[in-house]
């Protein structure tokens, strides 16, 4: 290929990539923070629950997609 289309795929690529990696970032960051808000909440009541816990986790990516959608179709 033309040395100015391979640059452009790589420029591609590489936007590509770093889309991926910081939506990736931002997954483990809202599942640390959920992990966290359920350790406490089982600390200071005594219990746990899985069940809680996973929903808790759904839950919160569920929302975190639908603000992100959201605020991507407001921007564009």
């Amino acid at each position: 290929p033309r040395p100015d289309r391979a640059a452009r795929r790589v420029r591609r690529a590489r936007r590509r990539l770093v889309s991926i990696l910081e939506g990736e970032g931002l997954f483990n960051d809202v599942t640390a923070i959920v992990l966290y808000h359920v350790a406490i909440a089982a600390v200071v009541t005594g219990t746990f629950s899985w069940p809680h816990a996973v929903g808790e986790l759904v839950l919160s990516g569920v929302v975190a997609t639908a603000v992100g959608l959201a605020l991507g179709w407001l921007t564009n």
